[in-house]
């Protein structure tokens, strides 16, 4: 065998987690909404990075307050109940930057590609970071693991219990 075109095995890692209620008061006090809905998506929703940049404006269904995923992680659809709240954050948005296909599209049209760097500019950590956050906060609120893995779009519980390990960063790292 060609040792040199033998890789070591992928080191999985847990994203950090986050205090939720002080992420949340941080990404309601940011001015621009286009920043602030793509963060809301993640700590509320638990979208993944790239979830939120293939996100089409037809996949929102108001009357069912869902969100449809396209061919998502493990070519998988999904579908993400969002609140009133998620909704009408978004009904602003759309009223203010009036994008044409995809929800966030760049200046010159298509997906738009700095949402990990809007994350690390305004909060100081990845965007993953959101999704996890807002997982092990139902966890701690008394949701059931069934219902977390379901709302994760995990293939098995497993997955979702390695992501729930507890590993909460202190408030003064934010």
């Amino acid at each position: 065998k060609d040792f040199a075109s033998i890789r070591p095995p992928k080191r999985k890692t847990l994203p950090e987690v986050y205090d939720f209620e002080t992420t949340k008061l941080k990404i309601d006090e940011i001015p621009n909404l286009k920043h602030q809905l793509i963060l809301h998506l993640g700590l509320h929703g638990w979208f993944r990075h790239g979830e939120v940049r293939d996100l089409k404006i037809k996949n929102i269904d108001h009357d069912k307050k869902t969100i449809f995923i396209n061919q998502s992680k493990g070519c998988k659809d999904g579908e993400i109940d969002v609140s009133k709240k998620t909704l009408d954050l978004v009904n602003r948005y759309l009223k203010q930057f009036n994008p044409k296909e995809y929800l966030f599209e760049g200046q010159k049209g298509g997906k738009y590609a700095s949402i990990n760097k809007v994350c690390q500019n305004h909060l100081g950590f990845r965007f993953h970071s959101l999704r996890a956050s807002g997982a092990n906060h139902a966890k701690l609120s008394g949701y059931s693991l069934f219902d977390i893995s379901n709302k994760l779009r995990h293939s098995s519980i497993q997955t979702t219990e390695f992501y729930l390990r507890p590993n909460l960063k202190s408030l003064a790292d934010l």
